[in-house]
């Protein structure tokens, strides 16, 4: 087991030495010095745990987003939790709804830093949540690349019906994401309890998080949608802005 990951971790550095790219298998067993087999077998395992990405022609390799996303996420993680605490008090302070900040980890939605209402009655939602079953993770799913995309659904399936009503189907699932990344926000019912918005969080071009706002139903209206798509994204293009700096 050891040598194994000593093996992934030499696959790892020669693919980073140009991690734009792409290396053939031949090239990699190569360079690291092992069977053409063996590391056949190695590298489809980081291929199915998004670790690489094969190249359009199926024939090489180069790092994926799940590579990417291991080694930035504690560069950005404090300031992204230090940039959205400010904001979400911000808008807190003009819509009195609950807010967060949330990110994925592979098939959840992980609630970083939030906000709550000073409402009587509030909705809930858990920290960690399959992330078909909620507004943000249904959005980071939807802001894949076509690739990642297809690895998160050959690793983790698509959704159950109880979670995400007819998207067992892929077809269906598919224009579903689509419209998703048209509009560029998610908006969803949780059976008819609650209503969660979420709008992405972007930095270096790429969507690492997304804000979310939610309520209970009984308090939603047009003009609370229009309130929660305008203030929702620019608070999120407000953080994405500031995590430049």
């Amino acid at each position: 087991m050891i040598q194994v990951i000593q093996r992934a971790l030499d696959i790892f550095e020669f693919l980073a030495e140009e991690p734009h790219k792409s290396r053939s298998l031949s090239e990699i067993s190569n360079a690291i010095g092992i069977q053409p087999s063996t590391c056949a077998n190695i590298v489809k395992t980081l291929v199915q745990r998004g670790y690489l990405v094969k190249s359009q022609n199926q024939k090489a390799y180069f790092l994926g987003g799940q590579w990417h996303q291991v080694i930035s996420r504690e560069l950005y993680y404090d300031k992204l939790i230090n940039v959205s605490r400010q904001e979400l008090e911000s808008l807190g302070q003009r819509i009195n709804e609950n807010a967060f900040v949330a990110v994925l980890e592979k098939n959840q939605r992980k609630i970083l830093v939030k906000k709550d209402s000073t409402q009587q009655v509030q909705a809930y939602t858990p920290d960690l949540k399959n992330a078909y079953d909620t507004s943000t993770g249904r959005l980071l799913v939807a802001l894949k690349t076509d690739e990642e995309l297809k690895q998160f659904i050959d690793m983790y399936g698509l959704p159950e019906e109880q979670v995400w009503s007819g998207m067992s189907d892929q077809n269906v699932f598919i224009k579903e994401i689509e419209k998703i990344r048209k509009s560029g926000y998610a908006i969803i019912e949780d059976s008819g309890q609650i209503i969660g918005f979420a709008a992405p969080i972007i930095l270096n071009e790429k969507v690492i998080a997304a804000l979310s706002v939610y309520m209970p139903a009984f308090r939603y209206s047009e003009d609370i949608h229009n309130l929660f798509v305008d203030l929702g994204l620019q608070t999120a293009r407000r953080i994405s802005e500031m995590l430049k700096l």
